[in-house]
């Protein structure tokens, strides 16, 4: 049984977005607005242009920040209560799945991959259009299909306290999702293997992983004591992070799946 408990006015909604508490809905359009909704009740507490072109992504983090993309490469941090601008990154080239991760410790630090090594780049030009929503789509496709050429990503992780860069690095092949673990540490889904990676003193260093083909997407449950893999196989794994075991294989789904949450 299924009841439609609220709808909000969207006009042609790119991403959408759920606060931890389940106090706010974000959600974002073609045209670069983004647009915050108070819960229970649906009463729109602010709309604004976030993005010149547009939103490609949203994500409320457990500390406050709502986070947004844009098509013209550029990454913004909100503060979630007040929605007031605390940083924006730009990224002239675009990815149009760009993995992030964000770890919301005493030294609350984000990863970002800001490009791929091999591929074709393509480069935002900032200026919005009709067309928007189509040239994105199309660079998601074209940006899936160079897939195998791309030989490393780079990913580039800051501190969301100081705003300052703290390490770069690179993995071999193509990032598909990235994800903090309870203690600190970065996971990469990246070249047909899943890679743990240590950031200590300015230092990234791979620790730990196995190899899995495919993967395009993870999760990591809140007591890291399980990881959640799924990709183009169809199939849904579940794992041990602590020695790479495989616990259980879900039933192939021959059309694949794409995101975890």
């Amino acid at each position: 049984d299924h009841r439609d408990l609220h709808s909000f006015p969207t006009r042609r909604s790119s991403d959408l977005a759920v606060s931890g508490d389940n106090r706010w809905v974000a959600s974002g359009d073609n045209n670069g607005t983004l647009s915050v909704w108070s819960m229970p009740g649906g009463t729109l507490k602010k709309k604004f242009k976030a993005h010149p072109g547009l939103v490609s992504r949203l994500e409320f983090t457990s500390d406050g920040f709502l986070v947004s993309s844009g098509w013209d490469g550029s990454f913004a941090f909100w503060d979630a209560a007040t929605l007031s601008l605390k940083h924006k990154f730009p990224f002239p080239v675009v990815l149009q799945r760009r993995p992030f991760a964000y770890f919301p410790g005493r030294e609350p630090v984000f990863a970002i991959v800001t490009q791929e090594i091999g591929a074709p780049r393509l480069v935002a030009n900032g200026r919005p259009t009709p067309s928007d929503a189509f040239r994105a789509a199309a660079a998601e496709q074209m940006q899936l299909a160079m897939r195998d050429l791309v030989r490393e990503s780079e990913i580039h992780v800051w501190s969301a306290k100081t705003w300052t860069e703290n390490v770069t690095f690179r993995v071999a092949g193509a990032a598909t999702n990235m994800a903090f673990d309870t203690d600190g540490n970065l996971w990469v889904s990246s070249g047909d293997r899943i890679r743990k990676i240590q950031l200590r003193g300015g230092k990234a260093q791979e620790t730990g992983g196995w190899a899995v083909s495919q993967v395009e997407s993870f999760a990591i449950s809140r007591d890291g004591t399980r990881l959640v893999s799924c990709g183009a196989d169809g199939a849904v794994r579940i794992w041990n992070p602590k020695n790479g075991a495989l616990i259980l294989t879900v039933v192939p789904d021959p059309e694949g799946h794409s995101t975890l949450a």
